[in-house]
């Protein structure tokens, strides 16, 4: 008898008195599934040594071989008990066997239970106190998270699991810390259709119709999002777990920050083009210092960390573009200065040295000035007078010459923080000793802060920034700033923010829940950019023309700020253009028109095939224009009746695009409001029979020695000079009235 087999009588004893035994007996189904469901049972009675475990592996990988879908779950579940028997060649054997067969189930509803046994069985405890098959199970982990890209609830199933095992059995492996690290950035990015769901709840919640009360209650906002959020919760919560179980603190912290700067630094690495606001990398980068600064308290309280952590912050500030994630990098530098105050003279003051100033760049040099306004102002709480005059003392000199920089930015900075710690040494008292220590500045500033002043003006720019008005990094420093004030105060993408009610009660107690200044709630996005006015006789900083592109959910789904421009937008698309493509051959063309006349508002769209606006060609181009206009059907060998048709019955005006005797040019024929637009093929244009139709023939003038442009590039041509007359006759009529 096999050692992984049962004699008879014991099935049927097991039939007869324990029909329901531990994941359940379904009478009927794959004898394959029967067997390995009284295993599973059998396996849980005895004691390990008096198996052949290899035996066993072997059988069950067999049995994965030819069983079906979802009953695979009950040999993932004996193999659960029999992988931390086994070697490490086998484990490895034994993961390859099931990632391959969840693989085989990846496009239909079993796939996910699959995926659940497969991570419980190989993420289990016995499995990761097992440093030999960590290679394996990394392996494992790095499928998953890849496929968890484009499988919805993957990463939620492995967020989990791990979560479970880190909370409930104290492991501290540091194998775990890479894995928290890669979920903690998790976040994928969603198509257009759950954008405008996204969207449409940030409506809501502009109109108070939708509140974070009702959010809290139970009333859920969208189901992919709140999945979405879970993986990065859980992967907070583990963390803080994890450094809260630690029996050697500074090295879990070690390996947690190990992981966060070299994936940070990855991230950095993303070629320029890639690191564009709200982009993946700078998102991923997001969630990287929102974990960070989650675990600031304990990094407090490791002196050996702190050192390691000022090595990653200063290497993130000279390479970060991204004004949010500086300012997230400042809240770190902030906290650990104010916390370990002794750090301000051993680090911040050295690092302030013009010596190694002037050698960084202006972002960096920026950034330590908002360092050290925040140092200065909130140490008078924490330190003696004489302490906090001593701070002060250290840094002013070392910031009042750069307020004459010739670098408009540095220069703003430098003003904008001397104003700031000069007016709170007033309020406290302290602006009678460094008007001893400091005659000139005292007069200066008094100067500058005379109403008026370009200084002034420019300065309070930059002073009302949520982040120089209202925020103490101590006090300040909780779940619902980190996580959900300041992705929207940081101009983050929507969906970056979370509900700090979502965190588990271990967090919770790790860092405090609400802001301590609650008009942070009400304070608007801070402005990455002070705009010097006219007169002001300065040139740099001064943007007075930014990139800005049309939402445009905001035509479909109604707001505040397009209600009255929604009817008007609306209306073009009565009795307008007609552009007729069914001679056009390639879908690019196509797909390109499409999205022209579609920004345009041309009225329908005529093609060959309507099937064509499926193609990926099409599509690629179109980027899915054909959803927001008429698509109408019209073969090619079917355009004399319909051009008559529409001429005699919709007194449309015939006009084609062609070069011919009689043609007239673009720049001198007045299109009628009723216009049915002919266009040609792309080699041999408009054929004579379908030229004898139309009522006008226009041409495009021009200069060069091509005889002709790209139908696309035509076409354009013709639907915005239709435009532009349209527009002229209602500047008229508006002028006229």
């Amino acid at each position: 008898m096999s050692s992984s087999t049962l004699p008879s009588h014991l099935y049927n004893q097991l039939y007869l008195y324990r029909p329901d035994v531990s994941i359940g007996y379904r009478p009927g189904l794959h004898e394959q599934y029967t067997k390995w469901l009284v295993n599973y049972w059998y396996l849980q009675s005895v004691s390990p040594p008096t198996l052949d475990w290899m035996q066993w592996y072997s059988e069950a990988t067999d049995s994965l071989s030819v069983m079906y879908r979802d009953d695979s779950c009950v040999v993932f579940q004996c193999l659960y008990i029999i992988l931390p028997q086994l070697k490490t060649g086998a484990v490895g054997d034994a993961a390859d066997s099931m990632l391959a067969k969840i693989e085989e189930e990846s496009n239909n509803s079993h796939y996910l239970p699959l995926v659940t046994s497969l991570v419980e069985c190989v993420f289990s405890v016995r499995l990761l106190q097992r440093e030999e098959v960590w290679p394996n199970l990394s392996k494992v982990f790095n499928v998953l998270y890849t496929r968890a890209e484009e499988k919805p609830g993957v990463a939620n199933i492995l967020s989990r699991q791990i979560h479970r095992v880190v909370c409930s059995h104290s492991v501290t492996v540091s194998l775990l810390s890479h894995w928290l690290v890669q979920l903690a950035m998790f976040g994928p990015i969603h198509n257009k259709a759950h954008r405008t769901v996204e969207d449409a709840f940030t409506f809501l919640e502009e109109t108070g119709v939708l509140t974070e009360a009702k959010l809290s209650a139970g009333e859920k906002r969208v189901g992919w999002d709140i999945s979405d959020h879970e993986v990065r919760v859980l992967a907070v919560d583990s963390a803080i777990c994890l450094c809260e179980n630690s029996f050697d603190l500074y090295a879990t912290l070690h390996d947690i920050l190990g992981e966060i700067s070299q994936a940070y630094h990855s991230l950095l690495a993303v070629k320029c083009y890639s690191n564009f606001p709200n982009a993946v990398s700078h998102r991923q980068r997001h969630r990287l210092l929102c974990l960070l600064l989650s675990l600031l308290s304990f990094a407090a309280k490791e002196t050996k960390i702190q050192t390691e952590l000022l090595s990653f912050l200063k290497s993130g500030l000279q390479k970060e573009l991204q004004p949010s994630c500086r300012h997230q990098l400042e809240w770190v530098f902030i906290y650990l200065m104010r916390t370990s105050p002794q750090l301000i003279g051993t680090w911040l003051i050295e690092q302030m040295e013009p010596g190694l100033l002037t050698t960084e760049k202006a972002s960096y040099v920026c950034s330590m000035f908002c360092i050290a306004s925040h140092v200065c102002e909130h140490q008078v709480n924490d330190s003696s007078h004489l302490q906090q005059l001593d701070i002060i003392q250290s840094i002013l000199p070392l910031i009042t010459p750069w307020g004459m920089s010739s670098k408009f930015h540095m220069r703003i900075h430098a003003q904008a923080t001397l104003l700031k710690i000069w007016q709170h040494a007033k309020d406290c008292g302290l602006r009678e000793e460094l008007s001893y220590s400091f005659p000139l500045l005292k007069a200066n500033m008094e100067f500058a802060m005379l109403s008026g002043t370009a200084t002034e003006k420019n300065s309070r720019k930059l002073l009302e920034n949520f982040f120089y008005f209202k925020f103490d990094a101590v006090k300040d420093w909780s779940l619902e700033a980190i996580f959900s004030l300041w992705p929207r105060l940081l101009s983050m993408a929507n969906g970056e923010g979370i509900p700090y009610c979502l965190f588990g009660q271990k967090t919770k107690q790790a860092v405090q829940e609400q802001c301590f200044h609650t008009v942070l709630r009400t304070c608007d996005p801070g402005t990455w950019h002070v705009k010097v006015k006219e007169g002001d006789n300065e040139t740099e900083g001064d943007f007075t023309e930014i990139q800005r592109k049309i939402t445009t959910w905001r035509t479909i789904n109604p707001s505040l700020d397009c209600l009255e421009e929604f009817p008007a937008n609306q209306s073009i698309r009565k009795d307008g253009l007609i552009l007729v493509t069914s001679l056009i051959e390639k879908l690019p063309n196509l797909g390109g028109l499409c999205r022209t006349a579609e920004i345009f508002g041309v009225q329908e769209m005529v093609v060959n095939n309507l099937k064509l606006i499926q193609d990926a060609n099409f599509l690629s181009t179109s980027v899915t224009a054909h959803q927001w206009i008429s698509m109408k059907q019209v073969p090619a060998h079917c355009l004399p009746q319909y051009l008559n048709a529409m001429r005699e019955e919709y007194d449309y005006t015939i006009v084609a695009l062609e070069q011919t005797t009689n043609s007239k040019p673009l720049t001198h024929y007045d299109m009628p409001a009723k216009t049915l637009l002919l266009l040609g093929n792309e080699k041999e244009g408009i054929p004579a029979e379908l030229i004898q139709l139309a009522d006008v023939c226009v041409e495009i003038p021009q200069q060069g020695i091509i005889r002709s442009l790209n139908v696309h590039v035509s076409g354009a041509l013709l639907i915005w000079e239709y435009r532009k007359q349209r527009l002229f006759e209602q500047e008229v009529s508006a002028t006229t009235s």
